[in-house]
Order: structure tokens, then C-alpha cells, then sequence
């Protein structure tokens, strides 16, 4: 789990606030990722990026007050054992730079199959450790469109959500499991988006401008206001004028793994492609119970679907503490709504912790 962030001007002035308010988003955004923060903008037809490993609240959001568009990232390393985030150039967001193209890519979520897909396309193996520099090869194979965007998207098995800024000024976001929301300040012609409406909002109301401007719309004109909530399967890109451009992609069933010595008793295919040791069922799209022999097993690969989000095992136990079931874990994992259970998860233990005098 990591924060994607950051906000699109496509207004003719320039806004003092914005410096405020990316740091309130990048701020707000650490709930989702203290290893490593970066950031990228594009200033005068070039793309510059600026990431440093460690927390957004100890990271300086230096930029020009001329900037139209920038994206931000916090990271929560998917292995922390790993320590790869102390190496900066496995940090997002990556930079490319060539004649013809140039964009920064900033990831949130895990990619299976990078090894398949290189071997495929007969990519090299890079240095950098981390899945998402899969997308940044493709990119670079495919070019940079919304078509393009599709055609990738639709390759990849994973669960993931990503942001891309090129030189020409067009921001564009793929939308699979992971959230992402937008809002429209339309007077102001400025786009803000954060990975969760809690991040967005908590940033917006700690810039005092944009929180009296955002009071004001709601009470005199809502519609100058639009929340944005992305589907999964859909592509943006906006461009200077503040347009949004739409594509869809088809996302490939959830990535549903089995170790090769212990298979499901209710697989309904032999069609499988290995991957990472595992095996990737396209067809088996949700799991319950009764594909189990035993509870552990249950529990095992509750755990291992948990992990990809980049919870650990504290998390299960906390939500089984307070009530939660594995089953209501799982329903929130397919629904996409994992942070929202968490959270609400985090509240239950502090109140329950809380000594009888000084409870609510």
C-alpha cells in the first residue's frame, strides 16, 4: 500500500497555496507509506523529480510556484525486510528521458507477472528492485497514450493503481483496484487528487484557502465543486485545458494464487500460468471457506491477500478482536474497501482501549 497524490492548475494564475497544499497532501498521505517520498512536476516542457528516502513529514516539497501539475508518492515498501527504499532509485517517482518522450511514473499497489511479461517482450532486467518498474519498461516499449495505457494495463495481473506525467503537460491516472479521487475546484480551474477522499479531504481543510474556498462553493454554489471517484478500469488524461480524456481497460481477474503442493478442492480450470512460484487461476475470480481443507489454510491465504495491500498480520487480528470475521476481511478485499475496514478497525481498538472513565 502506498499515497498517490498531487494536483493539475490549468488555470493562467499562479497559486501560492499549492506549495501548502502538497504538503499537506503529502503529510496526510503517510498513513498509506513512511519509507520514501518523491515527488515530480513538469516546469518549462521538462519533467524534474524529487524523492528522498524517508517520511513526508521530514521531506521539504520544494517546487517552482509556476508549476501547472505535479504528482506525488508515499511509499510503504510491499517487503520492508528488504530495505530496498534506503536505495533511492527504487523510490517513485521514476524518470525517463529521451528525444522523443519524457514522464515520471509514480505506483500504488503490487505487479505478479514483471518476469513474464519481460521474458515475452525480451526486456531487460533491471538493477532497480521493485515491481513497478515493469509499467515504466512498458511504457517505454509501448509509447505513452491513453491506447497505450490500455494495452498495458490490460497485461498486467496485479492489483494497482498509477499516475503518469509527461513533458507535454498531460497527466494521466489508470484506475484498477486500488482507490483514487478526484476533486474539481471548477472556478478555480485546479484538479486535487489523493489515493483515499479522507487523505484529500483531511489536506483541503488544512489549507486554509482551499477550505474557506471549498465552504463558500457549498454554500453558494455546489457546482462548482465535483467529487471524482474513479472507477476500476478507467483511464484519465487531463490535459491543459482541464479536460479529461477517458479510456477503459478490461482488468484481468483477481490474481488468485495457490502454492503448486496444495491446490483448491473447488478449481474449476487445469488453465493455469505459473508466476512466482504460484499458480494463477484466470478463472477462479473469488475464494470462500469451502475451497479450504482446514481453518489454518483459510486463514493462511486471508493473510497472504492482506499482505498484498500492505497490511500485516497485527491488522487481521486487530479486526478479528473487535468482531470482524475472516469473511467480512475477504468481502472488503473484493470490494476494494481494506482501508476503510482498517480504519475503522484502528477507532474500534482505541475505544476499546480506552479506560472505562474516559470512554464516549
Amino acid at each position: 500500500m502506498c499515497g498517490l497524490f498531487g494536483y493539475y492548475s490549468y488555470s493562467q494564475n499562479n497559486y501560492i497555496f499549492l506549495k501548502e497544499l502538497v504538503k499537506n497532501l503529502g503529510k496526510e498521505s503517510t498513513v498509506r507509506g513512511t519509507h520514501a517520498t518523491g515527488i515530480a512536476y513538469e516546469f518549462n516542457n521538462e519533467i524534474l523529480v524529487k524523492k528522498e528516502p524517508k517520511s513526508a513529514q521530514k521531506f521539504h516539497f520544494d517546487f517552482p510556484v509556476e508549476t501547472k501539475v505535479l504528482i506525488g508518492h508515499t511509499r510503504n515498501a510491499s517487503n520492508p525486510h528488504k530495505r530496498n527504499w534506503l536505495n533511492n532509485e527504487n523510490n517513485h517517482p521514476f524518470l525517463f528521458k529521451s528525444k522523443n518522450m519524457s514522464f515520471a511514473l509514480a505506483h500504488n499497489g503490487v505487479v505478479y507477472n514483471q518476469d513474464d511479461i519481460r521474458m515475452h517482450y525480451n526486456m531487460k532486467v533491471p538493477k532497480i528492485s521493485t515491481d513497478t518498474y515493469i509499467i515504466y519498461q512498458m511504457i517505454q516499449h509501448f509509447g505513452l497514450s491513453l491506447q497505450s495505457l490500455k494495452d498495458i494495463s490490460e497485461q498486467l495481473y496485479g492489483i494497482y493503481t498509477y499516475t503518469v506525467l509527461d513533458n507535454h503537460s498531460n497527466l494521466y491516472i489508470v484506475r484498477h483496484e486500488h482507490p483514487l479521487v478526484l476533486l474539481h475546484f471548477k472556478d478555480l480551474q485546479l484538479y486535487v487528487y489523493a489515493s483515499t477522499e479522507k487523505i484529500l479531504f483531511n489536506a483541503i481543510f488544512d489549507t486554509p484557502y482551499l477550505c474557506k474556498k471549498l465552504k463558500q462553493s457549498l454554500s453558494t454554489n455546489p457546482l462548482d465543486i465535483e467529487l471524482i471517484e474513479m472507477n476500476m478500469g478507467e483511464i484519465y488524461q487531463i490535459d491543459k485545458t482541464g479536460t479529461i480524456h477517458r479510456q477503459y481497460f478490461v482488468p484481468e481477474s483477481r490474481v488468485i494464487f495457490t502454492h503448486t503442493g496444495n491446490k483448491y478442492k473447488n478449481q474449476k480450470s487445469k488453465d493455469y500460468a505459473y508466476t512466482s512460484g504460484y499458480y494463477y487461476n484466470p478463472t477462479e475470480t473469488f475464494i470462500s471457506k469451502d475451497d479450504f481443507g482446514t481453518e489454518e489454510e483459510y486463514y493462511e491465504m486471508c493473510l497472504k491477500l492482506v499482505e498484498e495491500y500492505g497490511y500485516d498480520e497485527t491488522y487481521i487480528l486487530d479486526a478479528l478482536e473487535v468482531g470482524y470475521t475472516l469473511e467480512d476481511i475477504l468481502d472488503h478485499y473484493y470490494n476494494g474497501t481494506l482501508d476503510d475496514l482498517f480504519y475503522d478497525v484502528e477507532i474500534a481498538i482505541e475505544y476499546y482501549f480506552l479506560d472505562d472513565d474516559t470512554q464516549l
